[in-house]
C-alpha cells in the first residue's frame, strides 16, 4: 500500500506490506436501480424518510422525490453519505470494503502501477477530470485485472475506515482497519466523524485517480461526486 512518487501526499506514505484475508468485492458500483430497490423496502432511508439534521442536506440531490434520473438506472447512486452507504450494505448482505480491501481490488494485480492499468494516465479507461462533465453508466470502461470496473473515476468510493493522516506510520500488517473505536449504529449522529473516500470521481484531477490516493469526508455528507461498492468476508 502507498506511494512514495513525486505526487504522493504524507499520508500515502510510507509504501508498506499488508496481508488480507479473502474477500469478495461487486464487479460495479452500486447504482440507482439498486439502490431505489433498498429505499422501497427501507422508506427510512428515502429522499424525503430521512431526518436532514442527521443526514446530509444534499442526499440523493439529483433524485426528483424518490425516483433516480430519467435514463440512469445504470449510473453509481450519487449524493449518499457514508451512513446510508452503510445501511445499503447491510441490506444487501454485505459491507464496505476496508481501505486496504480497496486499494488491493483496485491494483488488480499490478503491485506497482500508479493507475489500475499501469503508470500513464489514459482517458479512455476512466472518467475523470471533467473529461465526461458526468457520471457514466457502471462498466462502460474497461475492467482493471482482477475484472471490477470504475475503480477509479466515476464516483469516489466510501471505505469502511475512518480516516488517519498518520495511519500508515503505525497500521497493524494484517487486515489494517481504523475504526477509532467508536459505536457503529446506522442512523445515529455521531456519524460526523470523518471517513475515508477513494478512487476519484468524475470532476477529480488527475492526481485523485491514483491508486494510493487517500481522500476523506464526514460521515453524514453526500456529494455529487460520490457514490460506494460492497464486499463480503470469504468464509471457509
Amino acid at each position: 500500500m502507498g506511494s512514495e512518487d513525486k505526487n504522493a501526499r504524507d499520508d500515502e506514505k510510507p509504501v508498506h506490506s499488508v496481508y488480507l484475508d479473502a474477500f469478495y468485492v461487486d464487479k460495479y458500483l452500486a447504482t440507482n436501480a439498486q439502490y431505489k430497490k433498498f429505499i422501497d423496502e427501507n422508506p427510512m432511508w428515502s429522499k424525503d424518510g430521512f431526518s436532514k439534521g442527521i443526514i446530509s442536506i444534499f442526499y440523493l440531490t439529483d433524485w426528483s422525490g424518490n425516483t433516480y434520473p430519467d435514463r440512469k438506472a445504470d449510473h453509481p447512486v450519487i449524493s449518499v453519505p457514508w451512513c446510508a452507504a452503510m445501511a445499503y450494505a447491510q441490506w444487501a448482505g454485505k459491507r464496505l470494503l476496508t481501505e486496504a480491501e480497496w486499494e488491493k481490488a483496485t491494483r488488480g494485480n499490478l503491485v506497482c502501477g500508479t493507475y489500475p492499468w499501469g503508470n500513464s494516465i489514459d482517458p479512455n479507461k476512466a472518467n475523470y477530470g471533467k473529461n465526461v462533465r458526468n457520471t457514466t453508466p457502471v462498466g462502460n470502461y474497461p475492467a482493471n485485472g482482477y475484472g471490477l470496473y470504475d475503480m477509479v473515476g466515476n464516483v469516489n468510493e466510501w471505505c469502511f475506515d475512518g480516516y488517519d493522516a498518520d495511519f500508515y506510520t503505525h497500521a497493524p500488517r494484517k487486515n489494517p482497519f481504523l475504526d477509532e473505536k467508536r459505536t457503529l449504529i446506522i442512523g445515529n449522529v455521531t456519524y460526523n466523524n470523518c471517513r475515508v473516500l477513494r478512487g476519484g470521481s468524475w470532476v477529480s484531477p488527475v492526481q485523485h485517480v491514483r491508486v494510493s490516493s487517500r481522500q476523506w469526508s464526514k460521515a453524514s455528507m453526500g456529494t455529487p461526486f460520490t457514490g460506494f461498492r460492497c464486499a463480503k468476508s470469504v468464509t471457509f
